[in-house]
Protein backbone atom coordinates (compact mmCIF):
# COMPACT_ATOMS: atom_id res chain seq x y z
CA UNK A 1 0.00 0.00 0.00
CA UNK A 2 1.11 2.84 -1.25
CA UNK A 3 1.16 6.55 1.76
CA UNK A 4 1.05 10.08 2.16
CA UNK A 5 3.27 11.16 4.28
CA UNK A 6 1.59 14.62 6.27
CA UNK A 7 4.17 16.64 8.32
CA UNK A 8 3.72 19.04 10.75
CA UNK A 9 5.90 21.64 12.44
CA UNK A 10 3.93 21.69 15.99
CA UNK A 11 5.05 18.09 16.36
CA UNK A 12 8.72 17.41 17.39
CA UNK A 13 9.20 13.87 18.74
CA UNK A 14 5.83 11.55 18.00
CA UNK A 15 5.90 8.38 19.32
CA UNK A 16 2.43 7.39 19.47
CA UNK A 17 -1.00 7.75 17.38
CA UNK A 18 -4.67 6.88 18.30
CA UNK A 19 -8.07 8.26 17.99
CA UNK A 20 -11.18 9.06 18.90
CA UNK A 21 -14.53 10.19 17.46
CA UNK A 22 -13.57 12.36 14.32
CA UNK A 23 -9.98 13.29 15.65
CA UNK A 24 -6.60 11.47 15.93
CA UNK A 25 -4.46 11.66 18.97
CA UNK A 26 -0.38 12.05 18.94
CA UNK A 27 1.77 11.31 21.69
CA UNK A 28 4.96 13.13 21.78
CA UNK A 29 8.03 11.63 23.45
CA UNK A 30 8.26 13.15 27.22
CA UNK A 31 12.56 14.43 26.15
CA UNK A 32 10.71 17.63 24.39
CA UNK A 33 11.27 20.59 25.84
CA UNK A 34 9.14 21.14 29.03
CA UNK A 35 7.18 24.40 27.67
CA UNK A 36 5.35 22.16 24.55
CA UNK A 37 2.74 20.20 24.90
CA UNK A 38 3.06 16.44 24.71
CA UNK A 39 -0.49 15.86 23.04
CA UNK A 40 -1.72 16.99 19.92
CA UNK A 41 -5.74 16.85 18.28
CA UNK A 42 -5.50 16.71 14.64
CA UNK A 43 -9.06 16.64 12.71
CA UNK A 44 -9.36 13.70 9.99
CA UNK A 45 -11.22 15.57 7.65
CA UNK A 46 -8.81 18.26 7.13
CA UNK A 47 -5.77 17.24 8.79
CA UNK A 48 -4.91 20.06 10.99
CA UNK A 49 -4.34 20.22 14.40
CA UNK A 50 -7.30 21.73 15.98
CA UNK A 51 -5.45 21.89 19.50
CA UNK A 52 -2.75 20.80 21.73
CA UNK A 53 -3.02 18.98 24.97
CA UNK A 54 -0.48 18.04 28.01
CA UNK A 55 1.18 20.38 30.34
CA UNK A 56 4.55 18.60 31.46
CA UNK A 57 4.95 18.76 35.50
CA UNK A 58 3.98 16.67 38.53
CA UNK A 59 1.33 19.63 39.69
CA UNK A 60 -2.06 19.08 39.50
CA UNK A 61 -3.87 18.63 35.99
CA UNK A 62 -0.08 18.48 34.79
CA UNK A 63 1.40 15.11 33.30
CA UNK A 64 5.32 13.81 33.32
CA UNK A 65 4.24 11.82 30.12
CA UNK A 66 2.08 10.95 27.47
CA UNK A 67 2.23 7.21 27.62
CA UNK A 68 -1.02 4.89 27.11
CA UNK A 69 -4.08 6.82 25.39
CA UNK A 70 -7.25 5.52 26.44
CA UNK A 71 -10.60 6.44 24.84
CA UNK A 72 -12.71 6.63 27.96
CA UNK A 73 -16.50 6.34 28.59
CA UNK A 74 -17.49 9.77 27.87
CA UNK A 75 -18.16 10.74 23.88
CA UNK A 76 -15.98 14.24 24.32
CA UNK A 77 -12.88 13.50 26.63
CA UNK A 78 -10.19 11.10 26.38
CA UNK A 79 -7.74 9.54 28.86
CA UNK A 80 -3.83 9.68 29.17
CA UNK A 81 -2.00 7.14 31.39
CA UNK A 82 1.24 8.93 32.65
CA UNK A 83 4.01 6.09 33.59
CA UNK A 84 6.47 8.55 35.37
CA UNK A 85 3.50 10.34 37.11
CA UNK A 86 1.65 7.25 38.16
CA UNK A 87 -1.35 8.89 36.96
CA UNK A 88 -4.69 9.03 34.87
CA UNK A 89 -5.63 12.51 33.59
CA UNK A 90 -9.05 13.36 31.87
CA UNK A 91 -8.60 15.77 28.34
CA UNK A 92 -11.20 17.54 26.98
CA UNK A 93 -11.60 17.17 22.90
CA UNK A 94 -13.89 20.81 23.11
CA UNK A 95 -11.81 22.98 25.17
CA UNK A 96 -8.54 25.05 24.27
CA UNK A 97 -6.85 24.59 28.24
CA UNK A 98 -3.65 22.13 27.91
CA UNK A 99 -4.65 21.22 31.24
CA UNK A 100 -6.36 17.98 32.61
CA UNK A 101 -10.03 18.33 33.16
CA UNK A 102 -9.22 15.31 35.95
CA UNK A 103 -7.28 13.01 37.21
CA UNK A 104 -7.14 9.72 39.51
CA UNK A 105 -3.33 9.28 40.94
CA UNK A 106 -2.59 5.22 41.36
CA UNK A 107 -2.95 3.90 44.73
CA UNK A 108 -0.54 1.55 46.67
CA UNK A 109 -2.19 -1.61 45.04
CA UNK A 110 -1.71 -0.17 41.92
CA UNK A 111 1.90 1.45 42.28
CA UNK A 112 2.76 -1.43 39.83
CA UNK A 113 0.84 -0.69 37.36
CA UNK A 114 1.21 -0.10 33.95
CA UNK A 115 -0.94 0.54 30.69
CA UNK A 116 -3.48 1.60 32.74
CA UNK A 117 -7.28 1.28 30.70
CA UNK A 118 -10.46 2.32 32.13
CA UNK A 119 -13.55 -0.45 31.60
CA UNK A 120 -16.98 0.56 30.73
CA UNK A 121 -17.93 -0.92 34.43
CA UNK A 122 -15.65 2.23 35.56
CA UNK A 123 -13.17 -0.04 37.02
CA UNK A 124 -9.19 -0.28 35.58
CA UNK A 125 -7.61 -3.06 33.77
CA UNK A 126 -3.88 -2.82 33.17
CA UNK A 127 -0.60 -5.48 33.20
CA UNK A 128 1.41 -5.20 36.37
CA UNK A 129 5.06 -5.37 36.60
CA UNK A 130 5.54 -8.44 39.29
CA UNK A 131 2.56 -10.37 39.14
CA UNK A 132 1.13 -13.58 38.04
CA UNK A 133 -1.81 -12.33 36.23
CA UNK A 134 -1.59 -11.53 32.59
CA UNK A 135 -4.00 -8.65 33.28
CA UNK A 136 -5.06 -6.83 36.44
CA UNK A 137 -8.53 -5.33 37.80
CA UNK A 138 -8.60 -2.94 40.49
CA UNK A 139 -12.46 -1.08 41.27
CA UNK A 140 -13.09 2.53 40.91
CA UNK A 141 -10.86 3.11 44.30
CA UNK A 142 -7.80 1.58 43.07
CA UNK A 143 -8.19 -1.59 45.55
CA UNK A 144 -7.04 -5.16 43.58
CA UNK A 145 -10.62 -7.10 42.42
CA UNK A 146 -9.29 -9.81 40.32
CA UNK A 147 -6.98 -11.56 38.26
CA UNK A 148 -7.76 -12.34 34.57
CA UNK A 149 -5.36 -15.11 33.13
CA UNK A 150 -2.19 -16.91 34.63
CA UNK A 151 1.19 -16.74 32.75
CA UNK A 152 2.14 -20.09 31.39
CA UNK A 153 5.20 -21.55 32.06
CA UNK A 154 8.14 -21.76 29.21
CA UNK A 155 9.68 -24.92 29.19
CA UNK A 156 12.83 -24.16 27.86
CA UNK A 157 12.82 -21.48 30.90
CA UNK A 158 11.72 -23.11 33.53
CA UNK A 159 13.41 -20.53 36.18
CA UNK A 160 11.35 -17.79 34.84
CA UNK A 161 8.98 -16.41 37.99
CA UNK A 162 6.34 -13.90 37.54
CA UNK A 163 8.21 -10.47 36.97
CA UNK A 164 10.66 -12.17 34.17
CA UNK A 165 7.36 -13.90 32.22
CA UNK A 166 5.56 -10.70 31.98
CA UNK A 167 9.33 -9.49 30.69
CA UNK A 168 9.29 -11.84 28.50
CA UNK A 169 6.43 -11.74 27.18
CA UNK A 170 6.25 -7.64 26.70
CA UNK A 171 4.03 -5.78 24.92
CA UNK A 172 1.44 -3.12 23.70
CA UNK A 173 -1.50 -3.26 25.38
CA UNK A 174 -4.83 -1.56 23.68
CA UNK A 175 -8.54 -1.58 23.70
CA UNK A 176 -11.39 -0.46 21.46
CA UNK A 177 -14.12 2.53 21.89
CA UNK A 178 -16.32 0.32 23.07
CA UNK A 179 -14.54 -1.50 25.57
CA UNK A 180 -15.27 -4.90 24.75
CA UNK A 181 -11.78 -6.20 23.42
CA UNK A 182 -8.16 -5.03 24.90
CA UNK A 183 -5.47 -6.63 22.91
CA UNK A 184 -2.43 -7.51 24.27
CA UNK A 185 0.85 -7.86 21.68
CA UNK A 186 3.76 -9.26 22.85
CA UNK A 187 6.94 -7.94 21.44
CA UNK A 188 9.78 -10.26 21.80
CA UNK A 189 7.92 -12.97 20.36
CA UNK A 190 5.10 -13.18 17.75
CA UNK A 191 2.19 -13.79 20.22
CA UNK A 192 -1.43 -12.04 20.45
CA UNK A 193 -4.13 -12.25 23.52
CA UNK A 194 -7.32 -11.40 22.60
CA UNK A 195 -9.06 -10.68 25.89
CA UNK A 196 -13.19 -10.56 25.65
CA UNK A 197 -14.06 -8.47 28.52
CA UNK A 198 -17.71 -9.70 27.94
CA UNK A 199 -16.67 -13.46 28.78
CA UNK A 200 -13.63 -12.83 30.24
CA UNK A 201 -11.62 -15.27 28.52
CA UNK A 202 -8.83 -15.05 26.38
CA UNK A 203 -7.99 -15.99 22.57
CA UNK A 204 -4.13 -16.34 22.13
CA UNK A 205 -2.87 -17.11 18.89
CA UNK A 206 0.98 -17.19 18.20
CA UNK A 207 3.03 -16.63 14.40
CA UNK A 208 3.80 -16.11 12.38
CA UNK A 209 7.20 -16.95 14.41
CA UNK A 210 6.74 -20.11 16.42
CA UNK A 211 9.97 -20.48 17.49
CA UNK A 212 11.18 -18.51 20.79
CA UNK A 213 13.35 -15.84 21.47
CA UNK A 214 16.77 -16.25 23.43
CA UNK A 215 17.19 -15.12 26.36
CA UNK A 216 20.06 -14.51 29.06
CA UNK A 217 19.31 -14.21 32.73
CA UNK A 218 21.51 -13.01 35.23
CA UNK A 219 21.12 -12.54 39.09
CA UNK A 220 18.02 -14.60 41.07
CA UNK A 221 15.01 -13.61 42.85
CA UNK A 222 14.28 -10.43 42.78
CA UNK A 223 17.70 -9.19 41.60
CA UNK A 224 17.04 -11.22 38.44
CA UNK A 225 17.07 -9.60 35.06
CA UNK A 226 16.79 -10.44 31.48
CA UNK A 227 18.79 -9.77 28.22
CA UNK A 228 17.87 -10.18 24.72
CA UNK A 229 20.27 -10.59 21.81
CA UNK A 230 20.72 -7.24 19.94
CA UNK A 231 19.81 -9.15 16.64
CA UNK A 232 17.27 -10.66 18.27
CA UNK A 233 13.71 -9.65 15.64
CA UNK A 234 10.97 -8.04 17.00
CA UNK A 235 7.28 -9.15 16.84
CA UNK A 236 4.25 -6.86 17.29
CA UNK A 237 4.84 -3.27 17.80
CA UNK A 238 1.09 -1.98 17.82
CA UNK A 239 -2.22 -2.75 17.72
CA UNK A 240 -5.26 -0.60 16.84
CA UNK A 241 -8.90 -1.97 17.36
CA UNK A 242 -11.82 -1.18 15.66
CA UNK A 243 -15.70 -2.12 16.22
CA UNK A 244 -15.00 -5.03 13.82
CA UNK A 245 -11.33 -6.04 13.04
CA UNK A 246 -7.97 -5.92 14.95
CA UNK A 247 -4.98 -4.31 13.08
CA UNK A 248 -1.11 -5.44 13.98
CA UNK A 249 1.74 -3.56 13.10
CA UNK A 250 4.25 -6.12 12.83
CA UNK A 251 8.42 -5.37 12.84
CA UNK A 252 10.75 -8.78 11.56
CA UNK A 253 12.90 -6.54 12.26
CA UNK A 254 15.81 -6.28 14.94
CA UNK A 255 17.03 -3.30 16.92
CA UNK A 256 20.66 -4.15 15.03
CA UNK A 257 18.74 -3.53 11.56
CA UNK A 258 16.46 -0.51 12.79
CA UNK A 259 19.47 1.46 13.57
CA UNK A 260 20.84 0.80 10.65
CA UNK A 261 17.95 1.30 8.34
CA UNK A 262 15.54 3.72 11.03
CA UNK A 263 12.65 1.21 9.54
CA UNK A 264 10.79 -0.13 12.76
CA UNK A 265 7.86 -1.94 10.69
CA UNK A 266 6.26 -2.47 7.25
CA UNK A 267 3.83 -4.98 7.87
CA UNK A 268 0.04 -4.51 9.14
CA UNK A 269 -2.08 -7.64 9.84
CA UNK A 270 -5.68 -7.62 9.69
CA UNK A 271 -7.62 -9.84 11.64
CA UNK A 272 -11.46 -10.33 13.13
CA UNK A 273 -11.76 -10.10 16.41
CA UNK A 274 -12.03 -13.59 17.13
CA UNK A 275 -8.81 -14.00 15.24
CA UNK A 276 -9.50 -14.73 12.27
CA UNK A 277 -7.15 -13.71 9.98
CA UNK A 278 -8.82 -11.16 6.87
CA UNK A 279 -5.47 -9.55 4.90
CA UNK A 280 -1.79 -8.63 5.30
CA UNK A 281 -0.60 -5.07 3.90
CA UNK A 282 2.85 -4.32 2.85
CA UNK A 283 3.57 -0.48 3.61
CA UNK A 284 5.84 1.41 1.35
CA UNK A 285 6.13 4.09 4.05
CA UNK A 286 7.83 2.70 7.78
CA UNK A 287 5.63 3.66 10.99
CA UNK A 288 6.38 2.72 14.68
CA UNK A 289 2.92 2.61 15.50
CA UNK A 290 -0.43 2.91 13.86
CA UNK A 291 -4.10 3.64 14.61
CA UNK A 292 -6.80 2.74 12.06
CA UNK A 293 -10.62 4.17 11.04
CA UNK A 294 -12.23 1.36 9.91
CA UNK A 295 -15.26 3.71 8.63
CA UNK A 296 -13.07 5.62 6.27
CA UNK A 297 -10.41 2.61 5.81
CA UNK A 298 -8.15 4.79 6.82
CA UNK A 299 -4.80 3.30 8.69
CA UNK A 300 -2.77 6.06 10.18
CA UNK A 301 0.90 5.44 11.63
CA UNK A 302 4.40 7.54 13.24
CA UNK A 303 7.29 8.26 11.07
CA UNK A 304 10.48 7.54 12.44
CA UNK A 305 12.63 9.04 9.69
CA UNK A 306 14.65 12.67 9.97
CA UNK A 307 11.03 14.55 9.62
CA UNK A 308 8.65 12.36 11.77
CA UNK A 309 5.14 12.86 10.94
CA UNK A 310 2.21 10.90 9.47
CA UNK A 311 1.88 8.71 7.32
CA UNK A 312 -2.10 8.01 5.66
CA UNK A 313 -2.68 4.76 4.09
CA UNK A 314 -6.20 3.45 2.42
CA UNK A 315 -7.02 0.06 2.57
CA UNK A 316 -9.62 -1.82 0.47
CA UNK A 317 -12.72 -1.14 1.87
CA UNK A 318 -14.41 -4.94 0.81
CA UNK A 319 -12.38 -6.44 3.03
CA UNK A 320 -14.70 -4.56 6.12
CA UNK A 321 -17.31 -7.41 4.76
CA UNK A 322 -15.83 -10.29 6.35
CA UNK A 323 -16.36 -9.57 9.88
Amino acid sequence: MKGVKLEYKEIIDPWKIDQKNSYLIIQEKDIIPEDQPLIHIIDKKTNEIVNSKGVIGFGPLEITDAHIFDPGNSEDTFWVNSVTGKKLSEFSLLDTSRLAVNEFRQTEPMILAYKVYLTRDNTFLCLMADSPYKLVEFDSQGNFLKGHGKWEPIAKYKELDDYLLGTYNKGELKTNSKKDYFVKVSLYRDRIEIFDYNSKSFNIIDGPRMELPEVNISGTGSNASMGFRFDQIYGYRDVSITENFIFLLYSGYSQLEISQTGIEALTVYMMTTSGKLVAKFSLDIGIRSLAVDEKLGKIYGVTRDENPGIAVFDFPKHLLNNP
